[in-house]
C-alpha cells in the first residue's frame, strides 16, 4: 500500500489498537486475547538476541489450523537450510495456546494489533529474509513493514465468498494482494478468484495444492508412538470393540451423535469418544448432562486410570490429542457442519475412518472433494446417521483404504512451495 494510505490508516488503527488492549485486559472474557499484544523493550531485546547472527524467516498464522498448515513447509526449510531460523507469529491466543500444548520449541509470539510502530519494532528485532503468510492474515501495517525486509509469500490461498460479496472488503483485499510477491493457491478455482476478483497478476500466482495434506500425513507418522500409548491405555480397561468418535463436536453434533449411539451403537456394543471443540468447564458439564439423559456413561480423558468396562465412552477434556484418538476408532462424525461449518476432515480421513458430517461443509474444499468422490457421508439428522451406520459392515480395526489413498494422492504442496520460494529468494549466508 502507498505510504499516504498507510499513514491515514495508522492514524486510526494505532490508537484504536491501544484502546482495545487497554480495555480488553480489564474485561475477563477478552483478557487472554489482549494480553501479550505488545512486547516490552526487554522482551524485544531477548528476541533480538535469539535472532542475532542468524538468518531468519517469519511465518504469520492466525491460529492452530494455520500453524499446522505451515509446519511441513517450516520443517523442509529447517532440513535443507539448518542455519535458517523460523519465527512464528500468531494472531489468535488459541494459536499460542495450541503451540504450547504441542511443546513447540521454535520462537513464537502473539501478533500486535495492526499497529505501525509495534510491527516496526517487532520486525526490527527479527529482521526476516522473507515472510510466509498462511491463508488469511493480510494486514496493511504488517505487510508494509514485512516488505521492507524481503519478499512476502501467501500460501494455501483460497477463494472467499465473503470477499466476493462485499465490495469494500474486496477493494481493500485488492490493494493488499498487490503487495504480495507470490500467491500459492490450492487449485484452479482459487487461481480464478485471485485473478478475477482480487486483480492479481498471472505472474503472482502459482497453483501448488494444499499443505494440509502433507501435514496430516506427516503428523500421523510422527505421532505413531503417542497413538500406540493411548491405545494401550484404553485396552487395559476396555475390551477392544468398534469405536465411534465425535470430533470437534458442538451442541447439535453431540445431540445427534448421542441419539444415534443410543439407538445403534449401544445395541451393537460399540464404544464412544466425544471430543468437544470447546473444552470449557461449561461445555464439558453440558456434554455430561446430555450423556446422563441418554444413559451413556462417560469417563474423562484426564481420568483414564478410572476407565472401566462399564463406561460407554470417553469425554476428551484436553486439547492436542484428537488426531491420535481418531486412530482409536473405526467411524467418525466431524463436528461443526450442523450449525456453522465443518472442522478438519483430513485427520480422520488419513486414518481411514468411515466418515460423516453435517450439511454445512462447503467452506471446506477437502470435505467437498470427499463428498464428490463418495468417500464421506453427509447427514442432516440422527435418523440419517443411524441408517448409514447400520448399513456399514465394520469389524474392529477396519479401514476405508480408498480414503487413505485419496489423502496420499493430494500431498506434495509443501515441496512445490518450498522450491518456488527458493527460486525467488536469496537464501544464502
Amino acid at each position: 500500500m502507498e505510504p499516504l494510505l498507510i499513514f491515514l490508516y495508522s492514524c486510526v488503527m494505532t490508537p484504536l489498537g491501544r484502546l482495545i488492549s487497554w480495555l480488553g485486559v480489564r474485561v475477563a472474557s477478552l483478557r487472554a486475547q489482549c494480553l501479550g499484544r505488545f512486547l516490552s523493550k526487554s522482551e524485544r531485546e531477548v528476541l533480538r538476541e535469539q535472532c542475532h547472527g542468524r538468518r531468519t524467516f517469519l511465518v504469520f498464522a492466525s491460529s492452530a489450523g494455520e500453524y499446522e498448515q505451515a509446519l511441513p513447509l517450516v520443517k523442509r526449510f529447517e532440513a535443507d537450510h539448518p542455519d535458517l531460523l523460523p519465527v512464528l507469529i500468531f494472531f489468535s491466543e488459541s494459536g499460542v495456546t495450541f503451540a504450547k500444548s504441542q511443546g513447540e520449541s521454535r520462537l513464537f509470539c502473539k501478533a500486535p494489533w495492526d499497529d505501525y510502530f509495534a510491527w516496526r519494532l517487532l520486525l526490527k528485532a527479527i529482521e526476516p529474509q522473507f515472510t510466509i503468510v498462511v491463508r488469511y492474515e493480510l494486514w496493511p501495517n504488517f505487510l508494509y513493514q514485512a516488505k521492507s525486509y524481503g519478499p512476502v509469500y501467501l500460501v494455501n490461498g483460497v477463494e472467499s465468498p465473503r470477499v466476493s460479496r462485499n465490495r469494500l472488503v474486496r477493494l481493500v483485499k485488492r490493494r493488499l494482494i498487490a503487495g504480495i510477491d507470490r500467491i500459492f493457491v490450492v487449485g484452479s478455482r482459487d487461481q480464478d478468484f485471485f485473478l478475477e476478483t482480487l486483480g492479481a497478476s498471472r505472474e503472482q500466482i502459482v497453483v501448488t495444492g494444499d499443505t494440509k495434506y502433507d501435514r496430516v500425513r506427516e503428523r500421523a507418522e510422527e505421532r505413531q508412538a503417542k497413538l500406540s500409548d493411548i491405545q494401550g491405555r484404553l485396552n487395559q480397561s476396555w475390551p477392544r470393540r468398534n469405536c465411534f468418535i465425535l470430533g470437534s463436536a458442538w451442541h447439535k453434533d453431540v445431540q445427534l451423535g448421542f441419539d444415534s449411539f443410543k439407538k445403534c451403537g449401544k445395541t451393537q456394543q460399540w464404544r464412544l469418544i466425544v471430543a468437544p471443540h470447546d473444552i470449557s468447564s461449561d461445555m464439558l458439564a453440558w456434554v455430561e448432562s446430555q450423556a446422563k439423559a441418554c444413559d451413556i456413561q462417560l469417563c474423562k480423558f484426564t481420568q483414564l486410570d478410572q476407565l472401566a468396562s462399564h463406561h460407554d465412552g470417553i469425554l476428551v477434556d484436553v486439547i492436542g490429542v484428537l488426531p491420535e484418538l481418531y486412530g482409536c476408532a473405526e467411524l467418525a462424525m466431524v463436528g461443526g457442519a450442523m450449525h456453522h461449518r465443518v472442522h478438519n476432515v483430513l485427520e480422520p480421513a488419513v486414518r481411514g475412518l468411515y466418515l460423516c458430517f453435517g450439511p454445512l461443509y462447503h467452506t471446506s474444499k477437502e470435505a467437498e472433494a470427499l463428498v464428490s468422490e463418495q468417500l464421506a457421508k453427509v447427514v442432516t439428522n440422527s435418523k440419517e446417521l443411524t441408517d448409514w451406520w447400520q448399513s456399514l459392515s465394520i469389524d474392529v480395526g477396519d479401514r476405508f483404504e480408498q480414503l487413505v489413498e485419496h489423502v496420499n494422492r493430494m500431498t506434495g504442496a509443501s515441496d512445490r512451495i518450498k522450491d518456488e520460494i527458493e527460486k525467488r529468494t536469496k537464501i544464502s549466508g
